[in-house]
C-alpha cells in the first residue's frame, strides 16, 4: 500500500481472514483431543523475547511470565489483589519507619531440587541479581542495601531510604525470585554481565512447574511439579506448551482448529472472531469479565515516545504540534475495537496513586497546526526537509492501521509523516542507541500496581543505554521529584508529588499517550470452553497463571 494513501481500515486482517477461512473449510476442525487433556497448549504473539527463564537475569515481560511458572517470591499478588499478600513469606512487617522490611518465611517449602527455602537463599537471590547487573534491578538501584539473615526463617531487608513499596517490589519474581544457591553454584555460578547459559535453561524454583524445554522464540514447555508446597487437586495439568507464533492468522487457525487451547488475540481480530465464534458455534469464548462480572483490569499503557535529543521533535512546539494531531477517539474506536481506554498520565488505573483527571491533549488539528507554526526555523526545516519518520511494529502500539491514520491526518495540516515499519530488534537498537529516534512505539506492563513501577522509564538514569529511555525528557528537577515519592512517608504525600510529575510531562508534551490497554487485551484473551480455572491479574508478578487451571472434556 503506497504510504501515502489514506487508511483503509481492515484490509491487512481481511485478507488474512479469507485464507484462514480457506483453510479451515479444507481442512476442518479437529477441536477436543483426548490426547492433551492433561495439556494446556498455548499460542502467543512475538512480542518480546522467549529465551531465558533465569529470575536474576531474564529481561521482558514475556519471559517474566515464564519465569513465575517456576520461581516464586515473598508476596504476590493472587486472585488479582492489588495489594501484597504474604507467599512464600508467612508475614512481614515495616520497622524504623519502612527503612528496614522484616519477613519470616514458610517453614518445610523446598526448590525442586530438594533444598529447602531458608533466609540465606532469600539473601543469595537478591544479591546474586544485584552482582550480575543484568535483570530488572532498576526498582532495588539507590534502594536496596544489604539482606540480613536474622535466622533460618527470617530475613530483614536493610533500605537505604524508607520505601512504602517494598512489599510490592519484592513480588516480583525477577527482583526477588527465590532460587536454590547450590543449583547455581554447581552450574557455573555469576559472573557480573554474563548470562549463565545452564541456569537460563533450566530451573530450580519452588514454583509449580519445572521447565523441560525452552527454544529460543519458537516453544516453551513446562512439567508439572509433583512436590508443590500448595498441593494439586483432581483435575491437573501435567504439562504446559508454549508456542510462539508471530502471525496471528496462524494463531487464529491454531486455536479454531483446537490444536491450541488459549490464544493471544489482537484488538483488530477479536470482533471478526467473535462473529465466527456465533456462526459457527465454535467451542470458544473471548474473556472480556472476571467471575463476578466485571470487565478486566489493566495495567499496559500505550505511548509514542518524542526524542528530545534529535530534530525535529527536540523542539516543544512539535511535540505539542503532534500531541494534538493524534486522533485518540478515532484509534481506540477503530484500531483498538473499543479494547482500549484513553491514557490519562502515565500511571494506569488500578494503580495506587492513578491520577483519574490528568490533564491530555485533544485531538485538535488547528492547535496542531498553530504549534507547529511556532517551531525553530531548525526544526521546521527538518520536517520541510526529511518528514517526521514513525518506526512501528506489527500489532504492537498504533499497528499499521493507526499509523496511516496519523499521516493522513497531519498531510490535512502540512506535514510530512514517513512509515517505517520494522521487527522487534531494529526497535530494540532505536530505543538503547543514543540519541534514539524522533518517533518510537513504547509500551509498559506493570509487574505491579504500585505508581514507582511506572516512574522508571522517565528517570534520566534509565535512559538508552541502560533502559528503553522515555524520549530523553526529564532532568534533575523531575529526578528528584521520583525519588522523593519513591522515599515518602505517607501515601497522600507520595500521590501529591507523583501528580506534579504526571503534569510535568504534560507540560513538556514529552510523549502521545495513545492508550490504556482493556485487561481482555492479554495473552490468554481467548480460550477453548473445555479451559477451567484461569484468573485474571493484571500484574505480571501474579502466581503461576497455569496452576489453577485445569480442562474438562465431553463426557
Amino acid at each position: 500500500m503506497d504510504s501515502r494513501m489514506p487508511p483503509r481500515w481492515g484490509v491487512a486482517f481481511l485478507v488474512a481472514v479469507l485464507v484462514l477461512a480457506t483453510s479451515m473449510a479444507s481442512a476442518g476442525p479437529s477441536l477436543w483431543n483426548p490426547q492433551f487433556a492433561d495439556t494446556i497448549r498455548v499460542a502467543l504473539s512475538a512480542i518480546g523475547a522467549h529465551d531465558n527463564v533465569d529470575p536474576q537475569t531474564a529481561r521482558g515481560v514475556t519471559n517474566w511470565r515464564h519465569v513465575m511458572e517456576a520461581y516464586e517470591t515473598l508476596t504476590a499478588f493472587p486472585d488479582g489483589a492489588t495489594e501484597p499478600q504474604p507467599f512464600l513469606a508467612e508475614s512481614f512487617r515495616r520497622l524504623e519507619g519502612g527503612r528496614v522490611w522484616e519477613f519470616k518465611l514458610r517453614r518445610g517449602i523446598k526448590f525442586t531440587t530438594g533444598n529447602e527455602v531458608t533466609a540465606d537463599a532469600v539473601r543469595y537471590s537478591i544479591d546474586r541479581n544485584m552482582a550480575i547487573g543484568l535483570g530488572a534491578i532498576f526498582p532495588l538501584e539507590g534502594l536496596y542495601d544489604r539482606t540480613e539473615v536474622v535466622d533460618r526463617y527470617t530475613v530483614r531487608f536493610h533500605l537505604q531510604k524508607s520505601s512504602l513499596a517494598w512489599p510490592y517490589i519484592v513480588a516480583n519474581p525477577v527482583i526477588v525470585g527465590l532460587i536454590d544457591p547450590t543449583f547455581v553454584e554447581s552450574n557455573g555460578g555469576s559472573r557480573r554481565g554474563q548470562l549463565n547459559a545452564y541456569v537460563s535453561t533450566h530451573t530450580a524454583g519452588t514454583g509449580p512447574f519445572i521447565l523441560d524445554e525452552i527454544r529460543a522464540n519458537q516453544r516453551v514447555t513446562f512439567k508439572r511439579n509433583p512436590d508443590y508446597w500448595r498441593g494439586w487437586t483432581s483435575p491437573r495439568l501435567e504439562r504446559v506448551i508454549i508456542q510462539i507464533v508471530p502471525e496471528e492468522a496462524t494463531r487464529l487457525l491454531l486455536l479454531e482448529r483446537g490444536d491450541v487451547d488459549i490464544a493471544e488475540v489482537s484488538p483488530i481480530a477479536l470482533p471478526g472472531l467473535k462473529d465466527r465464534i456465533r456462526a459457527q458455534s465454535l467451542p470458544l469464548r473471548v474473556i472480556e469479565r472476571d467471575g463476578q462480572g466485571k470487565a478486566l483490569s489493566s495495567l499496559g499503557l500505550m505511548w509514542i515516545n518524542m526524542g528530545q535529543k534529535v530534530l525535529p521533535t527536540s523542539d516543544p512546539s512539535v511535540r505539542r504540534g503532534l500531541a494534538h494531531s493524534f486522533n485518540y477517539e478515532l484509534f481506540l474506536k477503530t484500531v483498538m475495537n473499543g479494547y482500549a481506554r484513553r491514557m490519562r498520565g502515565i500511571i494506569p488505573t488500578g494503580s495506587s496513586c492513578h491520577i483519574a483527571d490528568a490533564p491530555v491533549y485533544d485531538f485538535d488539528l488547528n492547535k496542531a497546526k498553530a504549534a507547529f507554526a511556532e517551531a525553530s526555523p531548525d526544526a521546521q526545516r527538518s520536517i520541510r526537509e526529511g518528514g517526521l519518520i514513525l518506526r512501528y511494529q506489527t500489532n504492537y502500539v498504533l499497528q499499521r492501521e493507526g499509523a496511516l491514520m496519523w499521516q493522513a491526518d497531519l498531510q490535512k495540516i502540512g506535514v510530512t509523516l514517513r512509515l517505517e515499519e520494522v521487527d522487534a530488534a531494529t526497535w530494540l537498537r532505536f530505543t538503547r542507541t543514543p540519541p534514539g529516534a524522533p518517533l518510537l512505539e513504547a509500551r509498559w506492563t506493570g509487574s505491579y500496581p504500585d505508581a514507582e513501577y511506572f516512574m522508571h522509564p522517565y528517570r534520566t538514569g534509565y535512559w538508552p543505554p541502560a533502559g528503553f529511555g522515555s524520549s530523553y525528557a526529564g532532568n534533575a528537577d523531575t529526578d528528584a521529584l521520583i525519588e522523593a515519592a519513591r522515599t515518602a512517608g505517607t501515601m497522600e504525600t507520595r500521590c501529591n508529588l507523583y501528580r506534579r510529575i504526571v503534569t510535568h510531562f504534560h507540560n513538556d508534551a514529552a510523549m502521545v499517550q495513545v492508550a490504556e490497554l482493556d485487561g481482555a487485551i492479554n495473552p490468554f484473551n481467548v480460550q477453548a470452553t473445555w479451559v477451567r480455572g484461569w484468573v485474571h491479574n493484571p500484574a505480571t508478578t501474579a502466581p503461576s497463571v497455569y496452576y489453577p487451571m485445569s480442562k474438562i472434556g465431553p463426557r
